[in-house]
């Protein structure tokens, strides 16, 4: 059985499930991270190069590589929950945790994230509270579909985070 981490970016996947994988002696995959090593090159330059609609297929395809997989902690791209077969995919052999945060403390992190510039595609650079906001109200059904457990990263350290998964993932045994 895997863990899956969804949520948008910036609540704490890719941190929290480094650490978690590490601490239940899982492996550990990020699906952007894959996407990048099948492509040869960041997630920002693959949409700038082939739109979104071209990444969107390319994920689909890291994702439905992944079902087969046993024992990972795996950290879903913000969007894989638009479509419902990458959830069926990662659902298969896996319990889906969504971590999320409020747009303030999700804008506060990006800034600080020095992966943001360099490997994610932009937001709009002067509205990002505002794009932030939207984003996260139009994926939050998705969101709350594609979870069977929902954790509130905000006021919550990496370290919290994860003993709450341990927590949980122990209660399912």
């Amino acid at each position: 059985m895997n863990l899956v981490l969804i949520g948008f970016r910036g609540t704490g996947k890719t941190t929290v499930g480094k650490k978690l994988a590490q601490r239940l002696g899982l492996g550990y995959i990020d699906t952007d991270e894959s996407l990048e090593d099948t492509c040869g090159i960041s997630i920002k330059e693959f949409v700038e190069k082939f739109g979104w609609r071209e990444f969107r297929r390319k994920e689909k395809e890291v994702v439905k590589g992944l079902f087969p997989l046993d024992g990972y902690v795996i950290a879903a791209g913000g969007g894989v929950v638009l479509d419902e077969e990458n959830i069926r995919n990662l659902k298969r052999n896996g319990r889906t945790i969504l971590l999320t945060a409020d747009p303030e403390t999700i804008l506060d992190r990006l800034r600080k994230d020095p992966l943001t510039g360099g490997r994610r595609p932009p937001l709009s650079r002067d509205l990002w509270e505002r794009e932030i906001r939207d984003l996260i109200q139009m994926r939050t059904p998705s969101y709350l579909n594609s979870a069977d457990y929902v954790i509130e990263t905000t006021q919550l350290g990496v370290e919290e985070v994860v003993e709450v998964i341990i927590q949980w993932w122990e209660g399912l045994k």
